[in-house]
């Protein structure tokens, strides 16, 4: 009985040597595998990231534009009329007390720079969006912040004062401008007393 023990206790040895010999790795076959799902993860991982990212510079801009144009509004209310052109990265004169400054002097959050095109070159004020290289987010731009095409409304692709194409947003309609002289002359009505 011993022996059959020790004959048996040495053949489970070996056979457990023998399968340690063979599992020593990875095949080759098994290590592409690993790289390969690892490669496809991380490709989804770039293009989702890469999504995001557009959205958050979308939705950064879109609060921009907002800005610009409630200030723009405001400036209209005060004073009946925009401010005057200026250079591009440059603040309109006046605008400063609604508005950072420095919204017109950095880039904005899609690439490009902000310029103020002023009622000497459109019958309204426009905001461009001028050297941009991001020209396939503007539609993205547009749906947050318009009627999602970028031919009509508010927003849209449009040549400036240089002829160089830009991406506009208009500032007050000029059929505003009564309602606003009649609310102020109806402001300034006690005053007179």
């Amino acid at each position: 009985m011993a022996t059959h023990m020790r004959n048996r206790y040495r053949s489970t040895r070996n056979w457990l040597c023998q399968l340690d010999a063979r599992n020593r790795g990875f095949t080759l076959l098994e290590l592409l595998v690993v790289i390969a799902i690892i490669g496809t993860l991380a490709a989804i991982a770039v293009l989702s990231y890469q999504r995001y990212r557009d959205r958050a510079h979308v939705a950064a801009t879109a609060v921009e534009l907002r800005s610009i144009q409630t200030a723009l509004e405001a400036y209209y209310s005060e004073f009946e009329r925009y401010p005057p052109n200026v250079v591009q990265r440059t603040t309109p004169s006046g605008l400063a007390r609604y508005l950072s400054s420095s919204l017109f002097t950095v880039d904005t959050p899609v690439t490009g720079d902000y310029d103020w095109d002023g009622p000497d070159v459109w019958p309204r004020g426009a905001i461009s969006i001028r050297d941009s290289s991001r020209t396939d987010i503007f539609q993205s731009l547009d749906r947050a912040i318009d009627d999602g095409d970028l031919a009509t409304g508010r927003f849209r692709i449009g040549a400036a004062q240089s002829g160089v194409p830009g991406l506009i947003i208009y500032g007050p309609q000029p059929s505003l401008s009564p309602h606003m002289s009649v609310l102020r002359k109806e402001l300034t009505k006690g005053e007179d007393l």
